[in-house]
């Protein structure tokens, strides 16, 4: 929960848990919250919107539509959260860290959501990826000058003991892949066998400016320190021939060129942040799956950092601002022409008619289940989109266009 002058059983009762909402329930919900006959889902009817300002928490917290502008989350009376993503985990901690050298706690409020895309959309970039934003606030009261943000990767590829870190300084990448071709089983849990892949975690908003590897075998006692600056013992490394904050960097120095210790921790950092009281710093993150056919498990990471480019390219598209969350629900429909799509029924080809003065937005097509089938992203002055429907399966289809200023729909049949 959020930072707060007591935290006594009620608090933990509303905040010591974690929110997970598909967007199509929360369109449900938004359609239908005043239906005599309507159950709210506890994640809606429960989601923190507005903290206990008598308690000392934030008026504002989890992200949410507020209806009639009161500022008050009222899910009865139409209000609904507001996530990315076809599905998302939310959830609030706070801080209050005392630091060394008598200085006063660190305290903030981090808020996260984890989210991911459908698992029937065809792009699969995004099938292979969930995203992670972290929106976190100072409530300390006191500015600081050189905070850094880290994340910490304890990625285990099938068997855990022959998994080795590399980070990519170009993409803002640090990433696990497998010693050798094939990945065993360990402990009861299967490996992946043959042709192990490669996961890799990635700054999509920020810059990463360190990254650190190390050994479960140097567990005990390690200096975090070091984990978050990139270091050894306070200092830069020199393997490469000059100073750097970042371990493994692949070509002449790569974690391949040392010994196989059993299993690998990294850290890959960004900062450091002058950050002053009541400020948010917001990090969007994404961790990213690849498997090569072929090429032994080096190939995999290859292929993975291949996807990492794309999945960039797609997050720059969405011109996302980190700490907003887009309200996709109540976009007005009223005084907008239906979305054309000819041939309608369809046989292998869509054509969608989105007009001509389309802003960038994003095509969704969804099944009679609320499944999403596909997933298109659309720049601004595009008139036409195409959309391949050879795999798709008979049925009727809902075709949706988001854009910021409008949400037009059409149904679809496909024929046998």
């Amino acid at each position: 929960g959020p930072s707060g002058d007591v935290k006594d059983s009620a608090y933990y009762r509303h905040y010591h848990q974690v929110w997970v909402l598909r967007q199509t329930r929360i369109d449900h919900h938004a359609q239908h919250f005043a239906d005599a006959d309507y159950v709210m889902p506890w994640a809606i009817a429960s989601w923190p919107g507005n903290g206990n300002t008598a308690n000392g928490e934030a008026a504002r917290l989890a992200p949410f539509a507020d209806v009639n502008g009161d500022g008050i989350y009222a899910p009865t009376s139409g209000d609904y959260p507001l996530i990315r993503g076809e599905q998302a985990a939310y959830w609030i901690l706070h801080g209050e860290r005392d630091l060394e050298g008598g200085l006063e706690p660190l305290r903030f409020d981090m808020h996260v959501m984890v989210y991911a895309y459908g698992e029937h959309t065809t792009d699969e970039d995004l099938r292979h990826t969930i995203f992670t934003n972290y929106r976190i606030i100072n409530r300390s009261g006191l500015a600081y000058d050189s905070l850094r943000f880290g994340i910490y990767g304890d990625i285990d590829l099938g068997d855990y003991n022959d998994d080795l870190a590399e980070c990519d300084t170009t993409r803002n990448l640090f990433f696990m892949y497998n010693a050798d071709d094939e990945d065993t089983d360990v402990q009861g849990v299967q490996g992946y066998g043959a042709q192990p892949p490669s996961v890799g975690i990635k700054f999509l908003n920020q810059q990463m400016t360190a990254h650190r590897a190390w050994t479960i075998a140097a567990d005990n006692g390690f200096d975090f320190a070091d984990g978050i600056n990139g270091t050894l013992d306070g200092q830069p490394f020199t393997d490469p021939g000059y100073a750097t904050h970042f371990q493994y960097p692949g070509g002449a120095w790569s974690d391949a060129s040392g010994l196989v210790i059993p299993e690998r921790r990294a850290v890959g950092s960004a900062g450091p942040f002058t950050w002053n009281p009541d400020d948010t710093l917001c990090f969007d993150v994404a961790v990213i799956y690849d498997r090569a056919a072929s090429g032994g498990p080096y190939a995999s990471a290859e292929q993975m950092k291949q996807r990492a480019d794309r999945v960039q390219l797609w997050y720059d598209a969405q011109e996302i601002e980190c700490a907003r969350v887009e309200d996709v629900v109540a976009i007005n429909e009223r005084d907008r022409a239906p979305l054309g799509a000819y041939p309608n029924p369809v046989g292998d080809n869509l054509t969608l008619v989105l007009g001509t003065s389309i802003a960038k937005g994003i095509v969704n097509m969804y099944d009679a289940t609320g499944d999403l089938v596909s997933y298109h992203t659309v720049t601004a002055g595009t008139t036409a989109l195409e959309v391949d429907m050879r795999n798709v399966q008979p049925g009727i289809y809902l075709v949706e266009l988001i854009t910021a200023t409008e949400r037009r729909t059409v149904r679809v049949a496909k024929m046998d």
